[in-house]
């Protein structure tokens, strides 16, 4: 199995040239609440491999423009951080894909927990994510 994903950036620098409503996603979802600095780019999700399981990938469809985007709130104000944002996504994805487990779930919950057995394998799921990723993925963007 091959996975393949591809993101096209998109840069911004005014609230006006936002891919995402800012009022429905980053006021909603960003703590605290409220609009990226500028510069800040934008990751549209043109490919992603097929999946149906139950953990949640984390695409945002826009209000705006019906486009999928990469769901991360956080501030991106450089093309080489959004590259890499796009790469710990795709990673994060591999694992859901894999696991049938919500990525960004799993870091919230598990750092929570102290059973270091469990903590163990848990991080050798994420491992094992982590070598089929790099052995079987293609990251394009543009």
């Amino acid at each position: 199995m091959e996975l393949t994903f591809v993101g096209k950036l998109h840069k911004a620098e005014a609230v006006s040239e936002l891919q995402i409503e800012q009022e429905e996603f980053y006021k909603e979802y960003r703590l605290p609440a409220s609009i990226p600095a500028f510069p800040h780019y934008e990751v549209e999700i043109l490919d992603v491999p097929a999946y149906s399981g139950s953990g949640r990938l984390h695409i945002h469809k826009s209000l705006k423009n019906g486009k999928n985007f990469m769901c991360w709130t956080a501030d991106v104000p450089t093309k080489g951080y959004a590259k890499a944002v796009f790469t710990l996504w795709c990673v994060g994805t591999t694992y859901t894909i894999l696991t049938g487990k919500d990525f960004s779930q799993y870091v919230t919950e598990e750092s929570q927990i102290r059973d270091q057995a469990h903590l163990a394998e848990e991080f050798e799921k994420i491992k094992n994510a982590l070598k089929f990723f790099e052995e079987t993925h293609q990251i394009y963007v543009v």
